[in-house]
């Protein structure tokens, strides 16, 4: 993936929870080669069927790769681009019920990517999501949320074959692992006395990240070794809202090199630390690891 220049986004009215996830997926090393090579050897029609791809390839295509000759790190060049509204990419949306309503109203970021993955699946017929909660009160880290996924589970007074009750345990295992690992951290629940609330707990995560083999099904352990991943993204919620707040994310653009993202707002982050902290104003909702092995 070639090192692409930073651009802001326009909020044209509560579009910050979409603007998060366009970065996001623009600096998504996998991503972003799927696209350019579907540029490549898709011819581009104004009756196409894939608008919606269609359209983010237009989005890509907006965002100038970075001179091999200059600083990567000379923010003063590399940020003289006007931000821009990305209508294109809105318009193709429109053409999806589903989305229709969005636009103008504050969303979830999570949901929206969640819908906008979905839609480019029903274009193209290849991507999977994958999706499971784990609670979280024992939760205070990445690993302790694995470690609770793939936790035993006495089921007691079990049917037996024979027929007779018996305790059994239950055990949910990893058969394949994916290029890019998304994670969504649980921050809202609901409350029968106060409705939906936020939950401000600090999950701790790192710069990287690795799948341990005592998550692999045994049929699978000899497929999936050394499974080592690298954080590229954070996305964070703002506010106490589910429906409404503010949304941001922090980007790896380069190694050593983050970028945070507020809609027109670029900043460069002295480094990494500032990403992996806890912070009081804002809250770690989805992370993005890309393996590296």
């Amino acid at each position: 993936m070639p090192l692409i220049q930073p651009r802001g986004l326009v909020n044209a009215g509560n579009t910050c929870f979409m603007n998060v996830v366009f970065q996001s997926l623009l600096y998504c090393a996998p991503f972003y080669n799927a696209l350019r090579q579907i540029r490549e050897k898709v011819a581009f029609s104004f009756n196409s069927r894939i608008p919606l791809v269609e359209s983010l390839i237009m989005f890509l295509n907006e965002f100038p790769k970075c001179d091999t000759k200059e600083d990567p790190f000379d923010f003063d060049h590399t940020y003289d681009i006007e931000p821009f509204v990305p209508q294109f990419v809105y318009d193709a949306l429109d053409r999806k019920k589903i989305f229709r309503t969005m636009k103008g109203s504050q969303e979830d970021a999570q949901e929206f990517m969640g819908y906008l993955l979905d839609g480019i699946h029903e274009e193209l017929m290849s991507a999977v999501i994958y999706t499971r909660a784990v609670p979280s009160d024992n939760v205070y880290t990445l690993h302790s949320a694995f470690e609770e996924l793939v936790h035993k589970e006495i089921l007691e007074c079990y049917m037996g074959i024979n027929g007779t009750k018996v305790d059994a345990t239950k055990q949910l295992t990893l058969e394949s692992v994916p290029q890019v690992l998304v994670l969504h951290l649980k921050r809202f629940i609901f409350c029968p006395e106060k409705g939906i609330q936020k939950i401000h707990k600090f999950v701790a995560y790192r710069e990287s990240f690795e799948i341990s083999p005592q998550w692999v099904s045994r049929l699978d352990q000899h497929k999936i070794r050394n499974a080592k991943y690298e954080l590229k993204t954070v996305i964070y919620h703002h506010g106490e809202s589910a429906g409404g707040g503010h949304y941001t994310c922090d980007i790896s653009r380069a190694p050593g090199e983050w970028v945070r993202f507020d809609d027109v707002d670029i900043d460069y982050l002295e480094s990494e630390a500032s990403v992996l902290c806890e912070k009081d104003d804002r809250h770690a909702y989805i992370l993005f690891y890309q393996r590296v092995d």
